[in-house]
């Protein structure tokens, strides 16, 4: 699924090459993925973190912005996964 999700953005951001529409197009996908991906996922593996990274995303992004937000969940995405372990800092929420 993260694999999935980097290549939606960097689809929308090659075809699209607009900021704005960049993050509103991001936080549809988001909130697709909430909605279907999610339920599916859940009983697969268990979060890390909380809030989730799709949370933590949709929050970054509206906080940051476009570029900002992307970098602040790629090291989410990266500390989430197994390599993860061996990241030092903690998957807070923005902000905090």
């Amino acid at each position: 699924m993260k694999l999935l999700y980097c290549v939606a953005v960097l689809t929308a951001m090659i075809v699209l090459g607009r900021a704005g529409v960049l993050l509103d197009t991001e936080i549809l996908l988001i909130q697709a993925y909430q909605k279907v991906g999610s339920p599916v996922t859940r009983y697969m593996a268990t979060c890390r973190y909380e809030p989730t990274c799709s949370n933590f995303a949709l929050t970054t992004l509206r906080e940051d912005g476009f570029w900002q937000g992307n970098l602040k969940t790629g090291v989410r995405l990266v500390r989430c996964s197994p390599l993860g372990l061996l990241i030092p800092g903690e998957g807070s929420a923005p902000g905090k």
